[in-house]
C-alpha cells in the first residue's frame, strides 16, 4: 500500500516536471517564432516603406502635373479676360471720342464719315495710312482725314473700292497752308496770328516755311489750318512749334513742328466729305 502511494506521488511529480518542461519549451518556441517573424518582417517592412515612398512620389508628381495644367488653364482664361477688358476699354474710349467728335462736327458743320485705320505704311517715297473704306462709301481723292478732336492727319491719296490710302501731313509732298492759333481773351489777346506753308520733314516732324520776319513766333505755339489752300478746312489742329530758325540773311523765318497726331494711338478717324 505504501509502495503504491509512493508510485502515485512519483507519477504526479513526473507529470508536473514534464508539464513544466513542455511549458518551458512552448514559451521558448513562441519567442523563437516571434524572433523569426521579426527578422522576416524587416525586409517586408522595408519593401512596404519603399513602395509607399514611391507611391507618394508618384502622387506628388501627378499632383504637380495637375496643378501645372490647372495653372495653364487659369492663365489662358486670365489672358482672355484681360484681352476682353482691353477691347472693352478701347471700345469705350472710341465711343467717347466719337461722341466728342460728333459734337464738334455739329458746331463746325462737317460732313463726317467714320473710318478705321487698319495699317500704317511708311516707305522711302511716301508716308500714308490705310483706312477701311473706299470709293463705294463715297470717299474721293483729296478728302481731308482727321482724328477725334479735329486733329489733321492728311488727305485721301487714292481711293479703292473697299479701302483708301491717306497721305500724311508728315509726307514731304503734302503741303498745307497754316496759321498760328491766337486766344481771344487773356494775356495773348494782343498777339497777332502769323501764317506759313507747311510740309513734312523726315516723317516725325513738320517744316513750316514762309513765316514773316516780323512774326512773333514762339516755341509751343499751336498751329492750325488756315483754309487758304482749298483742300483743308480752317481751324484743324496741326501741331506745336518746336524749333525756330531765324537766319539774318533769310527773307522768312522757319520752324519745325511736332505733329499733334503722333504717336498714332487711335484707330478711329473721320473723312471730311
Amino acid at each position: 500500500m505504501e509502495k503504491n502511494s509512493k508510485i502515485k506521488i512519483f507519477s504526479i511529480l513526473a507529470a508536473i516536471v514534464l508539464l513544466l518542461i513542455f511549458l518551458s519549451l512552448f514559451f521558448q518556441r513562441e519567442k523563437f517564432r516571434d524572433a523569426i517573424f521579426d527578422v522576416a518582417y524587416i525586409p517586408q517592412k522595408t519593401f512596404f516603406f519603399i513602395g509607399d515612398t514611391f507611391l507618394n512620389g508618384f502622387k506628388i508628381v501627378f499632383s504637380l502635373k495637375d496643378i501645372i495644367e490647372e495653372n495653364a488653364v487659369l492663365r489662358s482664361k486670365n489672358e482672355d479676360l484681360t484681352k476682353k477688358n482691353i477691347e472693352l476699354e478701347n471700345l469705350k474710349k472710341e465711343n467717347k471720342l466719337l461722341r466728342n467728335q460728333l459734337s464738334l462736327s455739329e458746331k463746325s458743320s462737317f460732313n463726317l464719315l467714320d473710318v478705321k485705320i487698319v495699317s500704317f505704311e511708311p516707305s522711302n517715297f511716301s508716308e500714308f495710312v490705310v483706312i477701311n473704306k473706299g470709293s463705294k462709301d463715297g470717299i474721293k481723292k483729296d478728302m481731308p482725314v482727321i482724328l477725334p478732336g479735329n486733329i489733321l492727319i492728311g488727305k485721301v491719296f487714292k481711293a479703292y473700292e473697299n479701302y483708301s490710302n491717306v497721305l500724311l501731313i508728315t509726307d514731304k509732298n503734302n503741303k498745307v497752308n497754316v496759321k498760328s492759333f491766337v486766344k481771344k481773351d487773356g494775356q495773348e489777346s494782343e498777339k497777332t496770328s502769323y501764317t506759313g506753308v507747311l510740309n513734312g520733314y523726315f516723317g516725325k516732324s513738320l517744316f513750316m516755311n514762309l513765316i514773316e520776319k516780323k512774326s512773333d513766333i514762339k516755341k509751343g505755339d499751336l498751329i492750325i489750318t488756315s483754309g487758304l489752300d482749298g483742300v483743308y478746312p480752317d481751324n484743324l489742329i496741326i501741331g506745336t512749334v518746336d524749333i525756330i530758325k531765324d537766319d539774318d540773311n533769310a527773307v522768312f523765318k522757319q520752324a519745325y513742328l511736332n505733329p499733334a497726331f503722333l504717336p498714332l494711338n487711335f484707330t478711329l478717324a473721320f473723312v471730311i466729305r
